[in-house]
């Protein structure tokens, strides 16, 4: 049995920084199905239904140089071309997306491009086996991304292998005075 349950949780300080009074925090374990960091901060399963493209997700045992939350970075999603659309209150954000190359070992054998909410924040031909070794992680960090349309657009394109991401922030630097604090879990429908 497949079961789906859906875990959202907005406008919670994430720990290490304290976003302003009713600003949206989303975490997202990629390819995972959660994961609490060192720190506390809380990454929700990755959902299916925020993506459009075609995606896999795989899993690997593997020790991340550069990090303390290896798990983070074990589980994945990858394709050639795919985007995530996280729905968020109009705002300004901060984008944090979490790589790591736990599979190719040479440099040119993955690169891909990123584009975050309409050329807002723009990554090209990353090569991460060029940029911090293979086995290390990468933090790439897009600040002042203004969303007036209600989604976090984050698009990743392949150009070698496919695109890959590990976890992904999306962090409200500027208050919705529309929004509150929420917690909502949803269960399948058969309720198991």
């Amino acid at each position: 049995d497949y079961n789906d349950y859906v875990l959202v949780v907005s406008n919670v300080t994430p720990a290490g920084e304290a976003p302003p009074p009713g600003a949206d925090v989303v975490r997202i374990d990629a390819g995972g199905s959660g994961y609490t960091a060192v720190n506390g901060d809380v990454f929700a399963p990755d959902d299916l239904s925020l993506i459009t493209g075609e995606t896999m997700t795989n899993t690997k045992n593997f020790d991340v140089g550069d990090s303390d939350d290896d798990p983070l970075y074990l589980a994945y999603r990858f394709g050639e071309n795919f985007t995530y659309n996280i729905p968020v209150a109009n705002g300004t954000y901060t984008v944090r997306l979490h790589h790591a190359e736990i599979f190719q070992t040479a440099t040119g054998q993955r690169i891909f491009s990123v584009n975050v909410e309409g050329g807002q924040g723009v990554t090209t031909n990353l090569d991460l086996v060029q940029e911090v070794g293979f086995g290390t992680a990468l933090i790439n960090e897009y600040t002042d991304i203004e969303v007036t349309d209600g989604a976090m657009s984050i698009a990743f394109s392949f150009s070698e292998d496919n695109a890959l991401i590990q976890g992904i922030e999306v962090i409200g630097t500027s208050a919705n005075p529309n929004s509150a604090p929420t917690i909502a879990i949803s269960a399948p429908v058969d309720g198991s």
